[in-house]
C-alpha cells in the first residue's frame, strides 16, 4: 500500500491537530457533502471520540464496525456498498490504543467459554484467536485489515484505504499507512540513454584483468628431439639439465 498522500487524509490529520491543540477542529473541505467512510472497532469509547477528533458530527461518519475492526466478507461488503452508491471515496481503518481484543489470550477466551457453558467444541478445531478475530497488536490489525479492504474485489479502482490509529485517551490520530492510489512520487528524471551506456558499457580493446601481462614463453629444452609420430616426447634427463643444476622431471616440458 505505499502511494502519495491524500488530501482528505492530510485534511483530518490537521483537523485532529487543532483538536489536540484545543482549537475548535475544522471540517475537512475535500469530504464535500459526503462522509467518511471509516472501519473501526465496537469499542464505545470510539463513538464519542472518534468524530470530534476528525472534525466531524456524529451524522457524518459512516460506520462499519465489527470486533477488533476486522474486514471480513460483511464488512468488506458494507464498504463496497458505500462506495459504489456515492456515499463516500475514500476508506479509513482505525486502530485504537488498549484494545481488549488484541490482548485477549487463549486462556482468556477457553475460561470465559467454560464460565458461560460454551464448549470448546462448538467453534471446531481451530484457533481460538483466529476465531474470535484476535490481532497480534493494534498496529499490525489496523494495517492488515485496511489491506484486506484493499484487496476487496468489489472495491471501485482507485479508492484510497488508509490505516490508522487513535489514542481512545487523547483521541490522537496516527498515520500508519496512507493509501493508494494516489499521485505516485516524483521520479528523478533519468540521464540520456547515450549518455548511460558510454558509461556502463566497456570498450571492445580493453583486455580483462588478468590478461594484461604478456604471457611467459615456455621453456624448451634444446636437447629436445622434435616431434614426430616415430619418436617419443621424453628426452634424456641429463641432456636437458640447466646450466644452473636445475634437473627436469622426466618429460620435457612443451
Amino acid at each position: 500500500m505505499s502511494g502519495g498522500g491524500g488530501s482528505l487524509l492530510d485534511e483530518v490529520l490537521a483537523a485532529n491537530r487543532a483538536f489536540l491543540d484545543g482549537e475548535p477542529a475544522p471540517r475537512p473541505q475535500a469530504l464535500g457533502a459526503r462522509g467518511l467512510l471509516a472501519l473501526f472497532c465496537s469499542d464505545p469509547r470510539l463513538t464519542a471520540i472518534l468524530p470530534r477528533a476528525t472534525g466531524l458530527g456524529p451524522e457524518e461518519v459512516i460506520a462499519v464496525r465489527n470486533a477488533g475492526g476486522r474486514a471480513d466478507e460483511s464488512a468488506c461488503r458494507s464498504i463496497a456498498l458505500a462506495l459504489v452508491l456515492g456515499r463516500a471515496t475514500e476508506v479509513f481503518v482505525f486502530g485504537h490504543t488498549a484494545c481488549p481484543l488484541c490482548q485477549a489470550t487463549v486462556m482468556d477466551l477457553q475460561q470465559g467459554m467454560a464460565a458461560r457453558g460454551v464448549p470448546r467444541s462448538a467453534l471446531g478445531g481451530g484457533d481460538l484467536r483466529e476465531w474470535f478475530g484476535v490481532g497480534a497488536g493494534e498496529r499490525s490489525s489496523a494495517v492488515a485489515a485496511a489491506r484486506a479492504v484493499l484487496a476487496c474485489p468489489a472495491l471501485p479502482p482507485g479508492t484510497r484505504v488508509h490505516a490508522l490509529l487513535i489514542d481512545t485517551r487523547s483521541g490522537a490520530i496516527e498515520a500508519l499507512e496512507r493509501g493508494a492510489g494516489g499521485a505516485a512520487e516524483p521520479r528523478r528524471p533519468r540521464r540520456p540513454l547515450r549518455r548511460r551506456l558510454r558509461r556502463t558499457a566497456r570498450p571492445r580493446n580493453r583486455r580483462p584483468p588478468w590478461r594484461t601481462c604478456p604471457r611467459r614463453p615456455r621453456w624448451r629444452s634444446p636437447a629436445a628431439p622434435p616431434h614426430s609420430s616415430g619418436t617419443s616426447r621424453s628426452a634424456d634427463p641429463a641432456a636437458v639439465t640447466l646450466h644452473f643444476g636445475f634437473r627436469p622431471p622426466s618429460r620435457t616440458l612443451y
